[in-house]
C-alpha cells in the first residue's frame, strides 16, 4: 500500500484512473469475485480475510495520504 500511496503522489495522471476504476467496484461486486474460488481452494476464514483485507486496500487506494 505504501508503494501505491507514493505513485498515487508522485504519478497522479497515471494513477487516478485505476483509482477510479477500483472505485467502481461496490463490494457486491468485490463479495461475487470472492465467491467463484472453489471451496476446495479457500476456507471460509480465508474468504472473511480476504474480503476484509480487500476492503482496507481499497479504501487505502481512495484516499492516498
Amino acid at each position: 500500500m505504501a508503494v501505491a500511496q507514493m505513485l498515487a503522489q508522485r504519478y497522479p495522471q497515471f494513477f487516478k484512473p485505476w483509482q477510479t476504476r477500483v472505485d467502481e467496484l461496490s463490494d457486491d461486486a468485490v463479495c461475487e469475485i470472492v465467491e467463484r474460488v472453489p471451496e476446495e481452494r479457500i476456507s471460509k476464514v480465508g474468504r472473511r480475510f480476504i474480503l476484509a483485507f480487500l476492503a482496507g486496500s481499497r479504501k487505502l487506494l481512495n484516499n492516498p495520504i
